[in-house]
């Protein structure tokens, strides 16, 4: 599989986080996009970290 990078990468990974908020597992987002579950965990967590590092609220009660 080629290398998504840039804009591409954001909106994929945008997509994943929909798609766990909604209650879709790692394990079939990832099956469905052909990578690895951890790709899916480690970088839907990534953002959820960022976002609550840059807003300084709990925002776990928005995620999963």
């Amino acid at each position: 599989m080629a290398t998504v990078t840039g804009r591409a990468s954001d909106e994929r990974i945008l997509n994943w986080i929909k798609q766990r908020v909604s209650g879709v597992s790692a394990q079939r987002i990832a099956d469905a996009d052909g990578v690895g579950q951890p790709q899916v965990i480690q970088s839907t967590n990534k953002v959820k970290s960022a976002d609550s590092a840059e807003s300084g609220e709990d925002v776990e009660g928005a995620y999963w």
